[in-house]
């Protein structure tokens, strides 16, 4: 087993659920443990939970958005280092745009080609865990880092019922 993949959890966020299935599939396939959720509150709790190392998250979905998700993933110190890739219908510059604004680390639009989705999977597991690694050697003394404190934005109090 590739060692970027080993044990590497991949958590996909899509309320299609053909598309949950057959990302499952594949990723599982690809040597990654998967995990997977049809809207963002189910989303939060595992994201909080296990802590994957990349989430495939759709934007399209009901109940909050997957840009609106994924700053609040951002904005949680728990939570803002899990890397994200949207992987979504909208492909305009300005959808691009937004999604990379607020903190996705790459944007693929449906239909995709499945191998340039493992490329780019496997290239932002191992990024992110070559960062992590060498954050794990460099001490963190500033509390403010990472996640917005502007009070603006999505909060865990829009996934409560």
């Amino acid at each position: 087993m590739n060692p970027v993949t080993a044990r590497k959890r991949i958590l996909v966020v899509d309320d299609e659920q053909d598309m949950r299935f057959m990302l499952a599939e594949r990723l599982t396939n690809w040597g990654y443990a998967v995990s997977v959720a049809d809207d963002a509150t189910e989303a939060w709790r595992i994201a909080k939970e296990e802590l994957p190392a990349l989430i495939l998250l759709d934007i399209m979905m009901p109940q909050m958005k997957g840009r609106d998700f994924c700053e609040l993933l951002k904005a949680n110190p728990r939570t803002k280092d899990i890397p994200v890739i949207f992987l979504t219908a909208l492909g305009l510059p300005d959808h691009i745009k937004a999604g990379l604004e607020v903190g996705g680390e790459d944007y693929i639009t449906k239909p995709f080609d499945p191998e340039d989705l493992k490329d780019r999977i496997r290239v932002c597991v191992a990024r992110h865990h070559n960062l992590q690694g060498a954050l794990q050697e460099e001490p963190n003394d500033d509390p403010n880092r990472g996640g917005r404190r502007d009070g603006h934005g999505p909060s865990e109090q829009d996934l409560d019922h």
